[in-house]
């Protein structure tokens, strides 16, 4: 059977059985190059094998139960992609521990948010980071607080990782497939964190759908900026290059993965959109060619049909795939990059309607759209009062095996984005807004919170975004409509990086959106675009409304 469907407690139901089994029957297989060092000069790099790794987790595991840490305790993790991260998973899920792994921090009140929320008895970090925020960890009794870091002065409160390494070894705890194995969270419309409760079963469903959509071959070697990507590296058994971040918010050097890239001869990469960018208009601008890459899996943000042409510029021999999923279902869909451009978008709808193809939802998944903004106020909605035909814009909606149903202690997040089918079928609502054209291929038109509405009529804003920034000069992009003193204005925010054609650039804008028949009433040219913490490819429409509410 496979790992995560034993129907009773198993072993084989902990994910971490994926490591053990790899430990086993790999021992000598590289898992993981990373660098030694926090600088940005000239990088040192050391590698670890899956039999190692699997050891440091099981004596981890044994020295967090020395300390405390047991069965459905959880354990924060705020740590960027590193082997430590790995480690301390794996060796949480062997105790049956719950990891609550934490990407970024937008704010203060947003991690209160969370150790609200989840109750954490420790927390994994930084040195730095721990010393920073011992107030509000006290203030929480968060008293175990271990730190990733060596070679730093103490103050007495803070263990060492390396410390709690010294213990035997501990074996996998049975645990049953539905039982959390990891927490991560997402905002919501609303802005209050939601804890994504991802199964054992759940990131086992996962794994089996990409791999059986993306398989690897014994030999790869994947270099991945998304950390939830990794696990299923780990679990595919192959190689991962830990990107090497300049900074707190994971922003990759393009010089640096590009050495990366040579030094370990990478050939797959798993990029977000902008780090996607950052790395061709790199390659481009200095003429560098990888021809070791034979495949990118791209997502997390929509990307034009101009930004993936840019793949074979300097990845001539890449089999190049956009992924369209969330944190709660990953894939939805995709499409390989050559066919996504030869797909031209309609000209018989509206420009705003249009979209950007994402594929072909994955046959492993039942799908519906359903009518914009249907109030989900039954628990055993009759979806076929609120599905629309093929064709129409509505919000996406997804079940399946490797779809999460629930979130960590939050039924109000449940009620927001679940919805319960007559026949016991939980659906989860994407917020996304597309539609299915009669080939079968979803296109992304928005959010569903961020639907500009004009005259009765709904513009989206994943055409005009586009549209702005293929334009020269452009370099970020936002279409809205913002609220104030009960008047609704349509807005076209840009960045631009020369301040000389303002005017220019303006005139076009008007141009192109009369063109196109796109609403707008004012042109807004700012420093910044605020962008989603994560992955820096999507608009954080709410930070900028606020920033945009003061200069209107």
């Amino acid at each position: 059977m496979k790992i995560g469907y034993y129907k009773n407690k198993s072993i084989k139901n902990n994910v971490c059985y994926f490591l053990e089994q790899k430990a086993h029957n790999k021992p000598n297989k590289i898992a993981f190059y990373y660098s030694s060092n926090n600088e940005t000069r000239e990088l040192k790099y050391k590698k670890i094998t899956y039999q190692k790794i699997n050891d440091k987790a099981a004596t981890l595991a044994s020295g967090l139960n020395k300390k405390g840490v047991f069965e459905n305790d959880r354990m924060l993790i705020l740590l960027p992609i590193s082997v430590e991260l790995y480690i301390i998973i794996a060796a949480l899920q062997r105790i049956n521990a719950i990891p609550v792994f934490i990407e970024s921090i937008e704010s203060i009140n947003y991690l209160q948010s969370i150790i609200k929320n989840c109750s954490p008895k420790g927390i994994f970090s930084t040195h730095e980071t721990l010393i920073k925020l011992d107030n509000l960890f006290e203030s929480f009794k968060i008293y175990l607080k271990i730190s990733t870091d060596t070679k730093v002065q103490n103050n007495n409160k803070i263990l060492f990782l390396n410390e709690l390494l010294n213990s035997n070894k501990i074996p996998i705890k049975p645990v049953y497939g539905n039982s959390t194995a990891l927490i991560t969270y997402t905002t919501g419309s609303t802005g209050i964190p939601k804890g994504a409760n991802r199964t054992h079963k759940f990131l086992a469903s996962q794994h089996y759908v990409l791999h059986k959509l993306f398989p690897y071959k014994n030999k790869d070697i994947d270099l991945p900026v998304f950390p939830v990507f990794t696990l299923n590296n780990i679990a595919s058994g192959i190689t991962t290059v830990i990107p090497k971040a300049i900074d707190q918010l994971n922003i990759y050097s393009p010089k640096k993965i590009i050495e990366q890239i040579k030094k370990f001869n990478v050939t797959n990469m798993t990029l977000s959109p902008s780090s996607f960018k950052t790395l061709a208009t790199y390659c481009i601008n200095n003429k560098i060619s990888l021809k070791n890459i034979t495949r990118v899996l791209t997502g997390g943000a929509p990307i034009s049909e101009d930004d993936i042409k840019k793949f074979q510029f300097f990845l001539p021999n890449s089999k190049n795939y956009i992924l369209y999923g969330s944190t709660e279902v990953e894939p939805i869909s995709f499409i390989e990059a050559g066919k996504m451009i030869k797909i031209k978008p309609s000209t018989k709808i509206n420009t705003t309607q249009v979209g950007v193809n994402v594929g072909k939802i994955d046959k492993n998944l039942k799908y519906k759209l359903i009518k914009i903004n249907f109030k989900n106020n039954s628990s055993s909605t009759i979806i076929k009062k609120i599905e629309l035909k093929k064709g129409l814009i509505g919000e996406i909606i997804v079940s399946g095996k490797h779809v999460c149903n629930d979130y960590y202690n939050n039924k109000i997040a449940f009620k927001q984005t679940k919805i319960i089918d007559q026949s016991g079928i939980i659906w989860h609502r994407t917020g996304d807004l597309g539609r299915i054209d009669n080939s079968g291929y979803l296109w992304i038109v928005g959010r569903i919170n961020n639907i500009v509405k004009y005259k009765n009529t709904y513009y989206f804003p994943v055409r005009p975004e586009i549209l702005l920034k293929n334009m020269p000069d452009v370099t970020n992009a936002a279409y809205l409509n913002l609220q104030k003193n009960n008047q609704n204005y349509i807005l076209s925010v840009i960045t631009i990086s020369n301040n000389k054609n303002i005017n220019k650039i303006k005139q076009k804008i008007i141009l192109i959106f009369n063109k196109n028949k796109i609403p707008l009433d004012k042109i807004i040219i700012t420093d910044d675009i605020p962008m989603d913490l994560r992955h820096h490819s999507k608009v954080n429409y709410q930070k900028l409304r606020d920033k945009l509410y003061e200069l209107l």
